[in-house]
């Protein structure tokens, strides 16, 4: 039987599952740890699985309902028992409890459905067996296994080439931890120190680093993390594409409330977060040297003669993946002949364009805008 795609309801549903789980001998232990070591994907599946066993069977003991209970199970019984089609299996023989009688094992598959809904006042995790701890453990560390950590105590980079298709370089006196082959949802890492992250585009699979205290979470794209344990800020430049950072205290909050906005800042190329860890505050600022993002432009000279300067700001806009804001209306009449060298920066030209029209710049929020009053 294929239980690789099972969810956890299925498997606690299943009687060679269950047989494993309530007596366990070698026979099912090879199988059983055998498909967990092959799908590694599935340990979280199985644990909660074998819990819900647990609490399926603690519920046919006779003091492990009260009389409410019992009742509120009865109605959830009647609710879902069209909706499940339970295995065929020999009636659990319980010392029946005043009016309930022999219906008692119903209500013990009930007690393991609300479990599988997620019924809160149902589940108690401090009450789970030494078994289920056991099993816990054991799965645990099969996920460990799963598990790769890279350290680089060399002078030179180190290039690690992930499950994904996605690269790292690894720079010297750090640290990633990164699972042998991802999960089916998203591709988590964790880094201590510096590393430059080339990361294969998939939607479907965000690519998550966790490093100092924060989470930086992309689709594709590559970027650099510097995060290394001494340091009191951790800092996230972009170099192509676009990524979110967040805190890790309030990425943890996206788990919880899914529906909620959480704080984050959205980066682009050239763009930097930098997370100080003492007041776990975020803020966005441009690099100090922008690079162009398209190597192939990189040695362009770019002349301009009577052009309009909002075509020349456009030209720049490109070349370095950045967003310069500026009122096309108030300059749409300014026109400026000037060549740019490839060995300029992006402040250079700038500057050698905005005071041939008798404009300034800032930087705000990682973003470029001009100032003028107009030509």
């Amino acid at each position: 039987m294929e239980y690789t795609n099972y969810s956890a309801e299925e498997l606690a549903a299943d009687s060679a599952f269950r047989q494993w789980v309530m007596n366990p001998n070698p026979t099912t232990d090879q199988f059983w740890i055998g498909l967990l070591q092959k799908h590694p994907q599935q340990v979280a599946t199985v644990v909660r699985a074998i819990q819900l066993v647990q609490q399926l069977n603690r519920a046919t003991e006779p003091e492990a309902l009260s009389s409410t209970d019992a009742d509120q199970l009865e109605a959830i019984w009647q609710n879902l028992r069209s909706r499940i089609r339970l295995e065929d299996e020999p009636e659990v023989p319980v010392k029946p409890i005043g009016r309930y009688g022999s219906g008692w094992n119903r209500w013990a598959v009930a007690a393991g459905i609300v479990v599988a809904l997620g019924v809160g006042w149902w589940f108690n995790r401090s009450r789970l067996t030494a078994h289920v701890a056991d099993r816990s453990a054991l799965t645990t560390s099969i996920e460990a296994k799963n598990q790769q950590e890279e350290v680089n105590n060399t002078a030179q980079p180190k290039i690690i080439h992930l499950s994904d298709g996605s690269s790292v370089r690894l720079l010297p006196n750090s640290r990633l931890r990164y699972a042998k082959s991802f999960a089916a949802n998203k591709r988590e890492v964790y880094l201590q120190g510096e590393a430059f992250f080339d990361v294969t585009k998939n939607p479907a699979r965000p690519f998550l680093v966790f490093a100092g205290g924060t989470v930086t979470k992309v689709v594709g794209t590559s970027f650099r993390v510097q995060a290394y344990e001494q340091d009191k800020t951790v800092r996230v430049v972009v170099r192509t594409g676009r990524v979110s950072v967040f805190s890790r205290k309030n990425f943890d909050r996206i788990g919880q409330r899914p529906d909620s906005q959480v704080a984050g800042v959205v980066l682009t190329p050239n763009q930097r977060a930098t997370f100080e860890r003492a007041t776990n505050q975020l803020a966005k600022d441009l690099i100090e040297q922008p690079v162009i993002v398209s190597s192939s432009a990189a040695s362009q000279v770019l002349s301009f003669e009577d052009k309009p300067f909002a075509d020349v700001l456009t030209v720049l806009e490109k070349q370095y993946g950045l967003d310069i804001i500026f009122d096309k209306q108030l300059l749409s009449q300014c026109l400026i002949t000037t060549t740019l060298s490839p060995n300029e920066g992006l402040y250079q030209r700038l500057n050698r364009i905005c005071s041939a029209i008798g404009a300034t710049y800032e930087v705000v929020d990682g973003q470029l805008i001009i100032v003028s009053t107009g030509c």
